[in-house]
């Protein structure tokens, strides 16, 4: 909860906190996910700036919506890779999870209905998704 008080966060500290969420949900989803996070070598962690916790909405979704309704045993597997290009730092998420057709399917016939509210946060800062 540190870095939501702040706008921005060095780079380490935003991945050091995403890694404690995703062990968090492995835990919850008893280790039914695997992950791994890459960050190019031209990126100075310590010296990268972003807004605070804009990944997290991301891999959660990825694992809520994409990993969980999985219902084969291959388990889940999210890619975090972070690099630059120009001026621009890119983050992608990647998961092998059901899709996003499928997923919206699943949603739809569910009786509980809810906002992503991290996602409408992320796209006030500019981000893309």
């Amino acid at each position: 909860m540190e870095n939501a008080e702040d706008t921005e966060v060095v780079l380490k500290d935003e991945l050091t906190m995403l890694e404690m969420y995703i062990h968090m949900e492995m835990l919850r989803f008893s280790g039914a996910i695997n992950y791994s996070i890459i960050v190019e070598d031209d990126i100075d962690v310590e010296n990268t700036y972003l807004p605070s916790m804009v990944l997290q909405p991301f891999v959660e979704n990825a694992i809520w919506h994409g990993l969980m309704p999985k219902k084969d045993s291959t388990g889940g597997q999210i890619a975090i890779t972070i690099k630059r290009k120009n001026d621009l730092l890119i983050c992608a998420i990647e998961d092998n999870g059901i899709g996003r057709e499928k997923a919206l399917e699943l949603q739809q016939k569910t009786v509980y209905k809810s906002k992503s509210l991290g996602l409408k946060i992320t796209g006030r800062c500019g981000c893309v998704c």
